[in-house]
């Protein structure tokens, strides 16, 4: 039994104007061979469904026209595919081959008109566009590495991300091509600077963020996204913490990112002092709560709940605050005094806090072991309040400390002395 040419009843306009001369006769030979009604001329006022318009390449004078008129438009290389694979031509505006068939493509970072403009290209190679994260997702293209699925794809669906040439490059060669020279550079949308880094590595600093899709700045201003740093001080580092919303992380971010040519997660290289004594302690006091911390992740650093923004007063500036124990009217309350104050409020403990603010007495055992230690400052919350009335960070005294809501009747006796010294008085060498 004969099988039904694949392209009966299509109705295929093909100019000599729209179409290279050398592929031409094998174009009207394939077409004849499958079924069509081959009509070799350029006709824009047949738009039915079953009609369809042969054109060489979307760079046609012709191109734009014909799809503005509603033209079904065919390019050489789809209809040469869907000869060899017995199949019916495509009826979805314009194919000019099929080098993304049935493939998904997820785009990320672009602006409206841009995604318009990689929707046409993507499914005019018969691919499809995803505007939502999914494992059914083959291919990420993203403008840069700020877009919001760049990490996702990144971590998540482990491929690499490719910028809008790797799609030109497909469309031009009608097949998929390979990806590793169209990766989206690691630092591709960011601006980068430095702090406490000899004047000879900054040079070598700013070659390598050029040379990996960024931009470098000697100063630190409001443009800038990340702040390279090995120890929290120095001038940038204190601006940048104030800001809020510069990442500032360590060189091994930067070295590493540049090793695997992707942007990796800034949250896992935070910038920590280890001269501090402090840590030492921490090992020591926590030791026997690791089972239990591990399951909880309270020692897992955690993201600011808020930043610091331009209004901030400097009261509680580079404090590490969390709060625990608060109704939620209270605890936004408070956050918006920490704002102001330009410090960072965190959702979790972690052991780079200088302050804990509780509320009630019902506290976690977690909270109690740092009391316990004297290294982080427990306080009511009245510490806040005076600290943003008087809009500077005020000692801890005795009448702000927690440790009565923490620790069992009886405790403190015989240990004033110690509290005292550790926990209720605060000065300068003390921050974190």
């Amino acid at each position: 039994m004969l099988q039904t040419p694949p392209f009966k009843g299509a109705n295929v306009f093909m100019s000599r104007k729209l179409v290279p001369p050398e592929i031409l006769d094998a174009l009207h030979d394939a077409l004849n061979l499958n079924g069509a009604n081959v009509v070799l001329c350029c006709d824009p006022s047949r738009t039915g469904p079953d009609d369809f318009h042969v054109i060489a390449s979307s760079d046609h004078e012709k191109f734009e026209d014909l799809r503005a008129k509603g033209c079904q438009l065919l390019g050489p290389q789809c209809v040469f595919s869907c000869a060899n694979e017995h199949r019916s031509l495509p009826k979805q505006g314009c194919t000019c081959c099929l080098a993304l068939d049935g493939v998904n493509v997820l785009a990320s970072g672009f602006k409206a008109d841009e995604k318009i403009k990689i929707r046409n290209l993507i499914t005019s190679m018969g691919g499809v566009l995803h505007t939502k994260t999914s494992l059914d997702v083959s291919f990420v293209i993203a403008k840069d590495v700020i877009a919001t699925k760049y990490k996702w794809a990144l971590y998540t669906l482990k491929k690499p991300v490719l910028t809008i040439h790797w799609l030109y490059q497909c469309c031009k060669e009608h097949h998929i091509v390979p990806q590793e020279s169209f990766r989206v550079l690691p630092f591709s949308g960011l601006m980068i600077s430095v702090t406490r880094i000899p004047a000879d590595e900054q040079k070598k600093i700013e070659k390598l963020v050029i040379e990996n899709g960024g931009q470098y700045s000697g100063e630190l201003t409001k443009k800038c996204t990340h702040l390279i740093c090995d120890a929290p001080e120095g001038d940038k580092y204190k601006v940048a913490r104030n800001w809020g919303y510069i990442y500032i992380v360590t060189g091994k971010w930067f070295d590493q990112s540049i090793a695997r040519r992707a942007c990796l997660n800034e949250e896992s290289f935070p910038v920590q002092d280890d001269s501090l004594s402090s840590k030492k302690i921490f090992k020591g006091c926590f030791a026997s709560q690791n089972s239990q911390s591990n399951r909880s992740g309270f020692l897992q650093a955690a993201p600011p709940l808020v930043v610091a923004d331009s209004n901030f007063t400097a009261s509680t500036c580079g404090c590490r605050i969390s709060l625990v124990g608060f109704e939620a009217s209270e605890m936004r309350r408070l956050v918006n005094i920490i704002r102001r104050g330009g410090s960072t409020c965190y959702m979790s403990f972690n052991d780079r806090l200088t302050h804990i603010v509780v509320g009630t007495p019902e506290i976690e055992k977690e909270v109690r072991g740092f009391a316990a230690c004297g290294v982080i400052h427990v306080v009511r919350a009245t510490w806040l309040e005076d600290c943003d009335r008087e809009k500077k960070e005020i000692p801890v005294l005795q009448q702000h400390s927690a440790c009565d809501m923490l620790l069992p009747k009886g405790a403190l006796i015989g240990t004033s002395g110690m509290i005292q010294g550790n926990f209720f008085y605060y000065s300068s060498e003390d921050a974190l």
